[in-house]
């Protein structure tokens, strides 16, 4: 008989070198500086030249929800949450183009671990083949699983958490019923309990003015000196232009805008664009491109800046939905601007979103969904205090009433903020 009971997982991603150790491509080997096997993650990586990554998954269960197969390791102790607040039509500007976000807080046991999930190598340890710098030794006896965990893998926070809700079957089965998407962000403990928190958000976060900037900042600079009627430019240090520029675009220097085309390191380019003013520059001035839309709708634009600058994995978009939704009611809703400065994705999105638009992250289908204002185009549920009404309350939010809206929809520099005077 099926147990129906709720039983609560925890997967985490992170980090991991594909490779084996000394194993080609890898041309790692035991001598001189490599004393010891690494542990397969860039951190422990003693020859990053040669580090592949891939990833690894860690699952949590409940202790008292024993699993004999799939890894399950059953240190899960509590999960809790909280649930975002969107934003609509980006009307308040106290929370962000993208709102608040979705969190959960899941606490995990620290417990002795002979690191048989996570080191290739354990059994290596303990015979004394993985070092050279010491005998044999037994993992359990140099630290908990987290403490070996957090000095292996500093570099967690982006990558992904999940959050199971499951049940057994008739047979005894695992089944999952229902699976989250966070990324993690912060890790604290252990603690005097012996238990790790791990703090994580939506995949919306991701975009975050803190972690997601467009354009993406630029580290070329103008190798020589320039006039004011120069023609062309060199991009230093060498080899930046195929790593770092498009074929083509615009870049600023200084307060100066260009029209740009690129070949390896060499720009040519037309000066004075978007009403800026032709202006010499000196060698070492920072070479930045801009991030320029002309004539494209906001659908278009809103998804370039979460996944090509927002690092939002494209899975998480069914674009064609986007794309249904503003050829009914925004198709004219076409975008013409040239960022200059790298600034945040939300921000950004946050902008547009004033013309009637909310993005929003959708958990149970877990995607990033995302409507114009518009009238009703469905009958409205009928409620009634018979059936579905049990109490109303009703709030003046005065502070949320808009008075006067200002729209700007021309940019007369676009090096200059918005605010900008002239």
């Amino acid at each position: 008989m099926a147990n129906n009971k709720i039983v609560m997982i925890c997967e985490i991603d992170f980090d991991f070198c594909t490779l084996d150790f000394g194993v080609a491509p890898c041309l790692a080997a035991l001598g001189g500086v490599a004393v010891r096997k690494c542990f397969n993650t860039y951190q422990t990586c003693q020859f990053k030249q040669y580090y592949t990554k891939g990833t690894n998954t860690l699952k949590f269960i409940e202790a008292s929800y024993p699993v004999k197969d799939g890894n399950y390791i059953p240190a899960l102790v509590k999960v809790g949450g909280y649930d975002q607040e969107v934003n609509i039509a980006g009307f308040s500007d106290k929370i962000g183009g993208l709102g608040v976000r979705a969190s959960v807080s899941v606490t995990l046991r620290d417990f002795p671990s002979r690191d048989t999930l996570t080191d290739k190598y354990f059994a290596g340890r303990m015979d004394g083949t993985a070092q050279i710098d010491e005998g044999s030794y037994d993992p359990i006896d140099r630290g908990s699983f987290w403490t070996k965990f957090k000095s292996r893998v500093p570099n967690y926070a982006g990558r992904a958490l999940r959050v199971k809700q499951a049940h057994y079957d008739a047979a005894g089965a695992l089944v999952v019923d229902k699976t989250r998407h966070y990324v993690m962000d912060e890790m604290i403990g252990p603690d005097g309990s012996g238990n790790v928190t791990i703090k994580a958000k939506d995949i919306l976060s991701l975009a975050d003015d803190k972690k997601a900037l467009a354009p993406k900042t630029n580290q070329g600079r103008v190798l020589a000196d320039m006039t004011a009627v120069q023609t062309s430019l060199t991009l230093s240090p060498a080899g930046i232009g195929a790593s770092e520029y498009a074929a083509s675009g615009f870049i600023t220097i200084g307060s100066e805008i260009m029209a740009f085309t690129r070949a390896a390191d060499v720009l040519t380019v037309t000066r004075g664009q978007k009403g800026t003013v032709a202006s010499t520059h000196t060698a070492n001035d920072t070479v930045q491109q801009a991030f320029n839309v002309s004539l494209q709708r906001a659908d278009a634009v809103i998804y370039s800046l979460l996944v090509d600058y927002g690092n939002i994995p494209a899975a998480y978009i069914t674009f064609a939905d986007w794309q249904a939704e503003f050829d009914r009611w925004g198709s004219s809703m076409l975008l013409s601007a040239t960022i200059c400065k790298p600034t945040g994705v939300s921000k950004l999105i946050a902008e547009i979103n004033q013309l009637g638009i909310t993005v929003w992250w959708d958990e149970g289908a877990q995607k990033i969904r995302i409507k114009l204002n518009h009238p009703p185009d469905v009958a409205p549920v009928e409620w009634s205090d018979r059936n579905q009404i049990m109490s109303i309350t009703q709030e003046d939010n005065d502070d949320e009433r808009a008075t006067r809206v200002e729209l700007w929809t021309v940019q007369i520099d676009p090096t200059k903020e918005l605010t900008a005077s002239n």
